[in-house]
């Protein structure tokens, strides 16, 4: 996997080099600004892109509008120190494949690589847990690390409507043991404690399945 890193902090530029030893990871060369990397793109090519959003003159985003004015397709991660809502619904909006906060440990990244080079999507926890703690209006399927299944669907379905526990067992022929399981897991995967939370946070996923 070849790799291009957009980031203007030397020391982590030479972390990363690190975390990459022993993986079958690549560093094609370093942009220290959107300018930069611009101009490496259009001469070069890579598998993934690990991009940082705080850059100057032109910042990560900026880059990110660049790229399809000049017609650029690279796979994108964003690894940035900024984990507000406001920064990752503008990711989302421009198409990145992944995001993962610089706090975040370096196996991480690495996996957020592998998984994006393999054609999927990484939202590291932190960030799912952003996003699914303020709702931000996304395809949950791109971002739930563990999908929810077609039986799981139609219990959250039942939940959101409100149905009680004994109705979904009834409408479901499932046994009351069989249901608490299915809801754990729900819980697990919406990062949610309670099944109140659950059915209040399945709207912007079922919004995106029915």
């Amino acid at each position: 996997m070849n790799v291009h890193i957009a980031d203007d902090h030397e020391v982590l530029l030479r972390g990363y080099q690190s975390v990459f030893e022993g993986e079958d990871i690549n560093i094609t060369g370093y942009s220290n600004n959107g300018i930069e990397l611009l101009d490496w793109l259009k001469n070069n090519a890579c598998d993934v892109l690990l991009l940082d959003i705080e850059m100057s003159p032109i910042d990560g985003f900026e880059a990110l509008k660049l790229f399809k004015q000049e017609h650029i397709k690279v796979k994108v991660i964003i690894v940035s120190s900024f984990g507000q809502e406001m920064f990752v619904a503008k990711a989302i909006e421009l198409g990145v494949k992944g995001y993962v906060l610089k706090e975040e440990a370096g196996d991480v990244i690495v996996k957020a690589l592998k998984e994006v080079f393999a054609g999927g999507v990484f939202y590291s926890k932190k960030v799912q847990e952003l996003i699914l703690s303020q709702n931000l209006d996304v395809d949950y399927d791109k971002i739930i690390e563990e999908k929810v299944t077609p039986r799981e669907l139609q219990v959250l379905e039942l939940l959101h409507k409100e149905f009680s526990s004994s109705e979904i067992e009834e409408e479901l022929k499932m046994s009351g043991s069989s249901l608490r399981t299915f809801l754990q897991r729900l819980r697990n995967k919406f990062m949610v404690p309670t099944n109140v939370g659950l059915a209040k946070r399945s709207y912007l996923y079922l919004k995106n399945k029915i």
